[in-house]
């Protein structure tokens, strides 16, 4: 297709089964071998209905869903010379290199004749996983294919049917996924990307993650985001060591949305970068405006895996410190275990940072890839112990001896100890009689706006500054001298 003079991608049409309608395939799409997509690690139509006959057998026993998808390929017109219709070897072999691209461990991808592919999706641990792979696939047919210099164009129906829900034997599987790619052609228009489930769960599900995608591609220049601040106390004195940022999404379409749902799908399509440029910068413009007004708090910034890999994350960081005029010491970096994943680099940059006098944080720490060799050459001068471990300190013993062991480390390399999630008096009470440094959970405070949370602070520090006096105030008067005996007062007796 062509428009405007502009090249139109391939139209991806998608329909999640579950009580699809039946159709037949249309004549236009030839058989054609399997020879051709070999290479490529594309088997035929008989090697995959033995596939899925033993990988149904497995998500039995294990009692696990199954993901299958139906790929059907038409030719759009539009290439020169070219008629929309059944697909040539040539745009065969292209759709079969760019699913290739895309398959994960564990995925089968199958070529079941007349245009036609199906893929065995390796590893779901809940139908509604199948979603984000069925988005890759969409998203890998946006662009046309290039023969020579000349485009080509497909347009793709994408069914997907999940066991056990959408059938328990092969054939019912298969007849599941076929038929809801021909009722993606039959129903909706020809456009770049259209997903349409009949499973009203994973429908909503869908459309939750369309709205969540598209909302974060103008989020940024809409000024949606703001940041609230979670304090962190120190122990057991309870004085404002610092705050953390914490990142708060509200959509004029679909209101607000938790980070746990956003950040993740951010990460996936890199959105995640500009995001946490844009947290760091006015998480430091904000200390500054605090330090201004009397009132110097560290405050704490998360790093995303996917940021530390930007080569030019360290120039940014020390610009942001420039244009603010913030203090080094004064920011904090706050990751997650997963940069233990690539350590070397992780190490690099971490030391370049903490060069600049800017604090490293290890977040949600015994969660992720916990290691002691890391741990001891990783720049840090922070571990925060997960909220999950501080919940069950005062119902297991197990949990309470490991976060011990988890401080005495800490305090044994010279890192500061911050406990998240902290609660309940109890929580502070044995945060406390284990010497962990610092607090931080809903029982001081919840995240809040800087307008909020700016009262909340002087009031902390003015009732936190008069507490000294007030003890002083309370003891006993005492005459100097008082605490002698009299001057006329017998010596004591002596005891042999």
């Amino acid at each position: 297709m062509q428009r405007a003079g502009q090249l139109v991608g391939a139209a991806a049409m998608m329909y999640f089964a579950n009580s699809a309608g039946s159709g037949t395939k249309s004549d236009q799409r030839p058989r054609r071998s399997t020879d051709a997509l070999m290479p490529l690690g594309v088997i035929g139509r008989e090697e995959l209905s033995h596939e899925l006959e033993d990988r149904l057998g497995e998500a039995q026993d294990g009692n696990r869903p199954l993901a299958l998808m139906w790929l059907s390929v038409l030719q759009s017109a539009g290439a020169a010379g070219l008629q929309a219709g059944a697909p040539s070897r040539s745009l065969l072999r292209h759709c079969a290199e760019r699913i290739a691209a895309r398959l994960r461990e564990g995925d089968i991808l199958g070529y079941m004749g007349e245009g036609d592919f199906a893929i065995l999706v390796g590893s779901i641990h809940h139908p509604a996983d199948a979603i984000s792979f069925a988005r890759s696939l969409v998203e890998a047919f946006q662009r046309p294919f290039l023969e020579g210099s000349s485009p080509l164009y497909a347009e793709v129906d994408i069914g997907v049917a999940v066991h056990p829900n959408d059938g328990e034997l092969p054939v019912r599987l298969l007849r599941a996924a076929q038929q809801a790619a021909r009722h993606a052609a039959r129903e909706m228009p020809a456009r770049r990307a259209r997903l349409v489930f009949s499973s009203e769960t994973l429908n909503c599900r869908q459309q939750r993650y369309v709205q969540i995608t598209d909302g974060l591609q103008r989020a940024l220049e809409r000024e949606e985001f703001m940041l609230h601040y979670q304090p962190m106390l120190y122990l057991p004195g309870d004085e404002v060591a610092g705050v953390e940022a914490l990142i708060r999404w509200q959509n004029e379409s679909i209101g607000k949305v938790p980070p746990d749902e956003f950040i993740p799908t951010a990460e996936r399509s890199g959105a995640i970068v500009d995001i946490g440029k844009w947290v760091l910068a006015e998480a430091c413009r904000q200390a500054r405006a605090w330090q201004r007004d009397g009132m110097p708090v560290r405050v704490a910034v998360n790093l995303s895996a996917r940021q530390l890999q930007e080569p030019d994350l360290t120039d940014y960081v020390s610009g942001v410190l420039e244009d603010t005029a913030l203090d080094p010491s004064l920011l904090e970096l706050e990751l997650t275990e997963s940069v233990y994943a690539e350590p070397e680099t992780a190490i690099s940059v971490l030391k370049r940072l903490h060069n600049l006098g800017v604090r490293v944080a290890i977040d949600d720490f015994g969660t992720g890839y916990s290691s002691l060799s890391y741990l001891a050459r990783f720049p840090r001068d922070t571990l925060k112990i997960d909220r999950s471990f501080i919940s069950l300190t005062t119902h297991s013993d197990e949990v309470a001896a490991v976060v011990g062991s988890v401080i005495v480390m800490a305090h044994a390399l010279g890192v500061e100890t911050v406990a998240e999630g902290v609660e309940t008096v109890e929580h502070l009470d044995f945060l406390r009689h284990h010497k962990c440094d610092l607090s931080q959970g809903y029982l001081h405070s919840p995240p809040l706006p800087p307008a909020e949370l700016e009262p909340w602070l002087r009031a902390h520090r003015e009732e936190h500054a008069r507490a000294p006096l007030a003890a002083i105030s309370a003891l006993p008067e005492q005459v100097p001298g008082d605490d002698q005996p009299p001057a006329d007062a017998e010596p004591p007796q002596r005891r042999d």
